[in-house]
């Protein structure tokens, strides 16, 4: 082999060294930016914020749109002023749009838990209340609510989960509260702390933020209707965007699991940057995330958990209670299967629909 032989050699295998690199970075350049809703002031939110971290690492151009409340949300994505949506807009508010011909696809799961039901200390005796859990621990916590006014940002979560547990025990929403419509987590606080409610259906942390402030008690956690309750909220994209924007959500899924995954595997990790992100204090979010390091009973304060899955039949009978509550006019439960996306998550993940609760 002759020495220009060899020194051709080299600069084609260098060129295309080179090229690799340039490659990539024109691929990464053919990635659309987009709009993604999320609430900051919500328990989930480390996690989206670093899914987020992680996707615009893998060179998506994501620009984060805060909102108060899910139902602000899927107005938003209603309209376009976002293409996805990740732990703002609930299930509950999922369902309510498919009601409303509102066409959304879930693509993972996210996170469980989030609503508790806090009422006022005043009116409860001494001898019923665990001081330390901050937490009411007398019989049959529903009969505290009849005659109560009772606050929550209407068509949200919250709502929907006050409806479930009062029909579960026999109360009517219409007739036995006095439901007022606070469309912030802080207006509910308030509100408890001046006393103008009596009980707040409240997401957290800003229920437990009003625990530890001495503003109330956890009457109960409203998940008595069925596991189903339970379910929270995940991520989701209007159903247009699946083909408008394929890698660009596949990507985004993938950076979704990946956080869900980092902080399954560590929680203390999970409360220090949650509290970076919503700027609650870390005691607030270790109280919720993690109490037994405080010392304290789980059962009155685990109320988080993070997890992709997208369990079919637990949501349909979501659904199915949704409209039972008198929530939504419509049962959307045959229907909500079809808005149930696996493609991106199962890649994303390597397990198969029915692994991944289809």
């Amino acid at each position: 082999m002759t020495t220009e032989t060899t020194r051709r050699r080299f600069l084609v295998a260098s060129g295309a060294v080179l090229a690799a690199p340039m490659i990539s970075r024109g691929a990464a350049a053919q990635l659309k930016p987009f709009k993604l809703a999320w609430i900051r002031q919500f328990a989930p939110a480390g996690m989206v914020q670093k899914a987020v971290e992680f996707a615009r690492a893998d060179g998506l151009t994501v620009e984060m749109v805060a909102f108060t409340r899910g139902l602000d949300g899927m107005v938003a994505l209603q309209k376009g002023d976002a293409i996805a949506c990740n732990c703002l807009v609930g299930y509950s508010q999922l369902c309510l749009a498919l009601a409303q011909g509102i066409d959304l696809t879930a693509l993972s799961g996210g996170a469980a838990g989030l609503n508790a039901l806090v009422i006022s200390a005043k009116s409860l005796p001494k001898d019923q209340i665990d001081e330390k859990n901050k937490a009411y621990i007398g019989p049959e916590p529903w009969k505290l609510l009849k005659g109560k006014t009772v606050g929550a940002p209407r068509g949200s979560q919250g709502e929907f989960l006050l409806r479930s547990y009062m029909k579960l025990h026999g109360l009517d929403y219409e007739k036995d509260i006095k439901f007022v419509d606070l469309k912030a987590n802080a207006d509910q606080v308030l509100a408890l702390q001046q006393g103008t409610i009596d009980v707040a259906a409240i997401i957290e942390p800003s229920a437990t933020q009003a625990r530890m402030a001495g503003h109330g008690v956890l009457l109960a956690f409203p998940y008595g209707a069925g596991d189903f309750t339970r379910l929270n909220s995940g991520l989701y994209a209007r159903s247009d965007a699946l083909k408008q924007y394929p890698e660009e959500l596949q990507r985004l899924v993938n950076a979704h699991v990946k956080a869900i995954k980092h902080y399954q595997a560590n929680r203390a990790a999970w409360a220090t940057d949650t509290a970076k992100v919503t700027l609650f204090d870390t005691p607030t979010v270790t109280h919720l995330m993690d109490p037994q390091q405080l010392g304290l009973e789980p059962k009155y304060w685990a109320n988080v958990e993070l997890d992709f899955k997208l369990p079919a039949k637990q949501l349909q009978d979501y659904a199915k209670n949704l409209y039972e509550s008198g929530f939504v006019n419509k049962d959307v439960s045959d229907q909500l299967p079809a808005h149930l996306d696996y493609t991106m998550l199962s890649k994303a993940t390597g397990l198969s629909k029915s692994e991944l609760g289809g």
